[in-house]
């Protein structure tokens, strides 16, 4: 009777068709899983970086503002990596704020502030690679023209606008 109870379980172990499509379903997915997460990494070398100035817009703002840009400080994204450093005063403009109003023709018209508003252009000088949505800081951030981004420096926190981005030639 023990010899029988020990053929039972046998064959109670023994994989069956079922459990073989089990266990290749879940190697499949593992499979996938893994090619998801992997596609479209592929690792940048130094060599494939190049450098380039991001433009960018500050709006509406007080004139203390401009104090916040310190040439060659680091510059980080709202995510707190570092996208680039500040460029050197002489790529800076500071002028009156401008706003728009409709007339009562319709048209459009650009206005100045008669405050202490400030409008700030600027620039960051950054390394990274051009790609099909945008420019890749360090192969990894994002930026392009149009977008708003959370702007920080040692000195300031501000949300800029991307006017363009321009490689530079060493």
């Amino acid at each position: 009777m023990a010899n029988e109870e020990k053929n039972a379980r046998k064959k109670r172990r023994r994989l069956n068709v079922v459990d073989w499509i089990i266990i290749a379903a879940l190697l499949l997915c593992l499979v996938g899983v893994y090619l998801r997460y992997y596609e479209g990494k592929t690792p940048l070398s130094k060599n494939d970086l190049t450098d380039a100035k991001i433009y960018f817009s500050l709006s509406d703002v007080a004139p203390s503002a401009y104090d916040g840009f310190v040439e060659g400080s680091a510059a980080y994204n709202g995510d707190g990596v570092q996208i680039g450093t500040v460029a050197g005063s002489d790529e800076f403009s500071v002028g009156p704020a401008k706003y728009y109003v409709t007339t009562r023709t319709g048209e459009i018209a650009e206005m100045y502030t008669t405050g202490d508003r400030v409008d700030i252009n600027g620039v960051l000088n950054c390394r990274g690679v051009f790609s099909e949505y945008g420019y890749l800081v360090d192969g990894k951030t994002c930026v392009a023209p149009g977008q708003t981004i959370l702007l920080t420096t040692k000195e300031l926190t501000a949300a800029v606008l991307i006017t363009d981005v321009i490689e530079t030639k060493p």
